[in-house]
């Protein structure tokens, strides 16, 4: 993600040389590791003795039926689940999957704008709310198929999102990254917000880490997004 670095090897007859690049690469790994730790600092809180605490935040999935059935199974709400707390666990945020919550099969194809706003009467303030159908089509090109969509419906100040059950493992990931305040999308082909994957894990840069820190200190602020309590040391989220 980004540029990579790669530290060349060291002859051994090369004099004093090998000394000083061994310094290089030193100092260089340890601005790596503080350039990693830079993009989580603000979005986790940190104890008296320093460790870090993720900011465990609520998701509730409301999974579209037909016939009794989802639509979409547990093995692939788990892999969008997983796949945004790759990219986000490293800011210290950590979706946790509180709820599955049945939406009736009326809901299961969204095709207009009004569609989509008939969702917004089962979101709650607290929890993201990420409505997983069957299909969802694009309101302004008609006959496109969409995988994911962070929406706003008419009532100031809410949104949720959908994603389809055709998505790829990081389309729930790239949505909550508009959610998280950034609505642009990258023409950088492997950026999480880019169209475009490679086969690298995507990434965010500095300036939309920065964005996802400040929108969830606002969330939290405001009670749109309420933190479940750290686990206690040891304890596992399963």
């Amino acid at each position: 993600m980004g540029e990579q670095l790669k530290a060349g090897s060291v002859h051994p007859r090369s004099g004093p040389a090998p000394a000083a690049r061994a310094l290089a690469v030193r100092l260089l790994a340890s601005a790596m590791a503080a350039l990693l730790l830079l993009g989580s600092a603000n979005a986790s809180e940190t104890t008296p003795r320093g460790a870090r605490v993720l900011r465990r935040i609520p998701l509730v999935f409301h999974v579209a039926e037909r016939a009794g059935e989802a639509v979409a199974p547990g093995s692939f709400l788990a892999e969008q689940l997983a796949a945004a707390n790759e990219v986000y666990g490293p800011l210290g945020i950590e979706l946790v999957d509180t709820a599955h919550v049945p939406l009736e099969a009326a809901h299961a194809e969204l095709v207009t704008r009004s569609d989509r706003d008939a969702l917004a009467r089962q979101v709650r303030k607290g929890a993201i709310h990420c409505f997983v159908v069957a299909r969802l089509m694009d309101v302004d090109e008609p006959g496109r198929e969409r995988r994911g969509v962070h929406w706003h419906p008419p009532r100031p100040g809410q949104s949720f999102l959908i994603v389809s059950k055709i998505s790829m493992r990081y389309v729930l990931a790239h949505e909550l990254g508009h959610l998280f305040g950034n609505p642009k999308h990258s023409d950088v082909p492997g950026n999480l917000m880019s169209y475009t994957r490679t086969e690298l894990p995507p990434f965010l840069d500095r300036a939309q880490v920065r964005r996802v820190q400040r929108t969830l200190a606002l969330l939290l602020k405001e009670g749109t997004l309420v933190p479940l309590a750290p686990l206690p040391n040891g304890a596992s989220a399963d």
